[in-house]
């Protein structure tokens, strides 16, 4: 059953499982042999490449564990309490951070393995907003794999542990007491909790951070760490105050899980930009969300 478990959390980049940012210095010595580093790091490096490099890293740190690739990026292995794993989110990392981000990687397969056996809090549960893309399919044993939410995105469940995401599963729900419009309850309580305060500033580029005149907004939480920016799109009275400060014709992308933006609906240059931000950032940088927009109408997110 573990390893069935571990093979679903860590399926599609452990995009179910997110692990957490690990400190400047853990970083700085990945553990892994300084050529495969230099290599990793090579700015010309194609797909394919970082593909096989990823095998050797894998090597690197289980040495004894087969390894199959099942499409570039994506490898199938013979150890015990492992079954997939992906590099994608790696292969979008600036070069120089891609030997890093394998790293941390693969010390995500520890953290998730770690977690077995620690049950999560009630204190943990939070609600993430996610790609349809990057999620598995799944059953019923997650309670995590949540529910439709509004366009291509997942409303999913999850304990929010120092290292690593992990799902709520049904069986969490039975032992926590919590029916789902409970759940749902207590996790908006806690993402409010993590969500203090949200800070809106005023940006040209977003994705450079220049400022100008152009009305389109970062919408940003200082002190989560950059796992929470979709989520505050749950939050319902941020959103009143900000129709009550902007006006009617709210307009948001989420391309990246720690990237929201907002925009009017009422200047169209604005929001033609805001979608180019968006497909931009979902298609070239890490942890992709959704490169479409959604507006705000009666109260209500919709597709734009």
């Amino acid at each position: 059953m573990r390893t069935a478990l571990a093979s679903l959390l860590l399926l599609a980049s452990c995009r179910w499982c997110e692990s957490k940012a690990v400190s400047s210095s853990f970083v700085a010595q990945t553990g892994l042999p300084a050529e495969l580093e230099r290599q990793l790091g090579a700015p010309e490096l194609e797909r394919q490449r970082f593909s096989d490099l990823c095998v050797e890293a894998i090597h690197a740190v289980y040495p004894d564990a087969g390894v199959v690739t099942l499409e570039p990026l994506t490898f199938q292995l013979s150890h015990p309490d492992v079954a997939m794993i992906s590099f994608d989110n790696p292969w979008r990392a600036k070069p120089d951070a891609r030997a890093a981000d394998v790293w941390n990687q693969l010390r995500k397969i520890e953290a998730v393995l770690a977690s077995f056996g620690q049950l999560g809090t009630r204190e943990q549960v939070v609600p993430l907003l996610r790609g349809k893309s990057t999620l598995p399919d799944g059953g019923t044993e997650f309670a995590g794999n949540g529910e439709p939410w509004v366009g291509d995105l997942r409303l999913v469940y999850m304990f929010n542990r120092p290292e690593v995401f992990t799902p709520v599963t049904d069986d969490d729900l039975t032992r926590l007491a919590l029916s789902r419009p409970q759940l749902q309850a207590l996790a908006l309580r806690n993402l409010r909790a993590l969500a203090s305060p949200i800070e809106k500033v005023q940006i040209r580029n977003p994705l450079e951070g220049n400022i100008t005149e152009d009305r389109i907004w970062m919408v940003r939480i200082p002190s989560a760490g950059g796992y929470f920016e979709t989520s505050v799109l749950l939050l319902d009275e941020y959103w009143a105050a900000q129709e009550m400060e902007l006006g009617k014709g709210l307009v948001v992308a989420t391309p990246t899980r720690d990237l929201l933006f907002l925009t009017l609906a009422s200047n169209a240059d604005d929001v033609r930009r805001l979608r180019a931000i968006a497909q931009d950032a979902a298609a070239n940088y890490a942890h992709p969300v959704s490169g479409a927009l959604l507006t705000r109408i009666n109260g209500a997110w919709q597709p734009f």
